[in-house]
């Protein structure tokens, strides 16, 4: 049913890279401070891997066009980015507008007539978003996993957190997007009022292992 319907993702890739890696944290449509950042950090694209911890779109003036500027550095320099909360709200809309343009079905008449699906709102900026948002765009979106690991360094990138104690493949990409902190039942929330961060039982569990992990990620850091 289209209550359900959910855009494809990719849940994890593996990055090997010989350059000097370069994480930068939500961008949130703030093009003209990524530019000043990479001048500041005289970020050179045959050196330099830009790795994106997630949410290039919302709350700032130019999101579409950050997704544009970081495929335009992609096509000649090396770039990663993983999927945040915001850029999965967008994706979201946007396949669900594809969605109702293959059955030829109005978005207005829909919104007035029938639920919307889970995790879309009205009351938030991707919509419009996501009807301004082209082809190519949204393919690069998409694109952008929701884990990178980095083998090399035993390092996962992620927009939010992970849990300690679960199986990475057994995680949930939502709770990988969203989670602050683990509460005292040991599951995650997006709530910083309740449990303690994540990276906290990370860190502990990490102290205790022959082969620690380090995690990257942008979102509550």
């Amino acid at each position: 049913s289209l209550s359900s319907l959910s855009p494809q993702y990719t849940f994890l890739q593996t990055l090997n890279t010989s350059g000097n890696l370069i994480f930068i944290g939500d961008v949130h449509g703030a093009l003209s401070e990524l530019k000043s950042l990479l001048t500041l950090i005289k970020y050179d694209p045959s050196k330099d891997h830009l790795v994106f911890l997630g949410d290039l779109v919302a709350k700032g003036p130019d999101s579409l066009e950050v997704i544009k500027f970081v495929k335009k550095i992609n096509e000649k320099g090396k770039v990663s980015c993983v999927r945040g909360n915001h850029d999965d709200k967008l994706l979201r809309w946007k396949f669900f507008m594809e969605v109702l343009d293959a059955k030829e079905v109005q978005l207005d008449d829909y919104v007035s007539n029938y639920e919307l699906p889970k995790y879309l709102s009205l009351e938030n900026e991707h919509m419009m978003l996501a009807r301004n948002m082209d082809e190519e765009l949204y393919e690069f979106l998409s694109l952008c996993p929701i884990v990178i690991e980095i083998p090399e360094q035993n390092l996962y990138a992620v927009h939010a957190g992970l849990l300690p104690n679960v199986p990475l493949e057994e995680q949930d990409p939502i709770d990988i997007m969203t989670m602050r902190n683990i509460k005292s039942d040991g599951r995650p929330t997006k709530s910083k009022k309740n449990g303690k961060p994540w990276s906290n039982f990370w860190n502990h569990f990490q102290d205790t292992s022959s082969t620690p992990k380090h995690v990257v990620y942008g979102h509550d850091s």
